[in-house]
């Protein structure tokens, strides 16, 4: 009854669909299924025997089985053994729900500078940007160490200015020059100007994808953390396509400018 409060009123052969969010949290971490899944369904993944389909009002995925008398139903096998085998429901080529034909992975650690990533680096692509990643890391850390200041130095000095009394000084370099960017600014309004347009617009996608990362890891029983991480929520969605518009317009501004 707390899966299907309403079955004492409906036939046991039509599809009930329960609220499984009763009881569980309303969605997974994306690590775990890819994505957030937001517009599917519990069921579509979850309940063996059933075929997914698209709602024509909500356009939500859903659920159906054919009940067939006399047939063991495997419904309420619920346990998902093979990570890919529950995706095939939807990620076939042949399906009618409009899901891609393969199953993707999660967006991992390079995706977090556009999107709600993951600390996941499992795919192949990401291996290979962060080990071309480090290669550069390396070959700057060489050029910048060969001088005369060891790295001990050059750390000891970074420790001793952080915690020395320059560091309201620091600080606010930090807010006006790095965060603002008052000195290019002063060199041409209209590079910055440009500059903003796409340096904001991923700075806001980053911490906003990162905040939603946490709150799904750490108080994922949090209403508000969900449509931060959920494309297709009205406000996420907005927000979302207008750093669009602005990177556009930037890179567009930069062009023209040359």
């Amino acid at each position: 009854m707390t899966c299907h409060p309403l079955a004492t009123e409906t036939g046991h052969g039509k599809n009930i669909h329960g609220d499984c969010r009763q009881c569980h949290l309303p969605y997974h971490d994306e690590k775990v299924a890819h994505d957030m899944h937001g517009l599917v369904a519990c069921g579509s993944c979850h309940l063996q025997g059933t075929q997914p389909e698209r709602d024509p009002r909500s356009k939500h995925v859903i659920w159906k089985r054919a009940f067939k008398p006399g047939q063991t139903s495997r419904v309420h096998e619920m346990v998902i053994r093979n990570d890919e085998a529950s995706c095939r429901h939807c990620h076939s080529s042949d399906n009618q729900v409009g899901a891609a034909s393969m199953v993707l992975p999660a967006k991992s650690i390079i995706c977090m500078p556009c999107h709600a990533g993951t600390f996941s680096v499992g795919d192949t692509t990401t291996i290979l940007t962060l080990i071309a990643f480090a290669a550069g890391l390396v070959m700057v850390f060489s050029y910048v160490l060969t001088g005369a200041s060891s790295f001990s130095s050059l750390l000891g000095g970074m420790v001793g200015a952080v915690f020395s009394k320059r560091i309201g000084e620091i600080l606010k370099v930090l807010v006006l020059d790095v965060l603002f960017q008052r000195r290019l600014y002063r060199q041409s309004p209209k590079r910055w100007l440009i500059h903003g347009l796409i340096f904001y617009a991923f700075a806001f996608r980053f911490v906003w994808g990162i905040i939603g990362l946490i709150g799904s890891l750490w108080i994922p029983e949090r209403a508000w953390v969900w449509p931060m991480l959920d494309k297709n929520s009205p406000l996420t969605a907005f927000l979302f396509d207008l750093t669009g518009v602005m990177i556009i317009l930037g890179v567009l501004f930069a062009y023209v400018r040359g």
